[in-house]
């Protein structure tokens, strides 16, 4: 086994962990973003979080889930947690287009943008 094979299937390990503590691809559509945001608290630079066990301002959820570990364990949760999101990403279908993601994302928001109105309200709409 190659060192890159030893690193995956940890990461393969992490995952299987989430899921049997219930966090499955059911669970985790609910949760999309959150998932984004949680792989990135945990592959924060270790030298800003060192000392610190209390969650990063990126931290999606309750600080009561927050639980870091060594640099390389906590490398596994970020990656683990990324690949969550993309097996979300692929059940839902979101291979679409960058514009058709942003104005999903909008819509759901209900925000009045730029990119929104533009999109809705003059031709270039019809262009992006």
């Amino acid at each position: 086994m190659t060192l890159r094979d030893d690193i995956l299937e940890k990461i393969r390990v992490e995952r299987d962990k989430q899921i049997s503590k219930g966090y499955t691809l059911e669970n985790d559509e609910d949760y999309s973003q959150e998932l984004t945001w949680a792989a990135i608290s945990y592959a924060y630079p270790r030298n800003l979080k060192e000392g610190s066990k209390t969650s990063p301002t990126t931290w999606p959820w309750d600080e009561k889930y927050w639980k870091p570990g060594t640099e390389e364990d906590d490398l596994i949760k970020a990656a683990a947690l990324i690949v969550a999101r993309l097996e979300v990403l692929h059940a839902l279908g979101e291979q679409k287009s960058f514009k058709d993601r942003v104005q999903a994302n909008l819509y759901h928001a209900n925000v009045k943008s730029p990119l929104r109105q533009a999109t809705e309200d003059t031709p270039l709409g019809k262009v992006c």
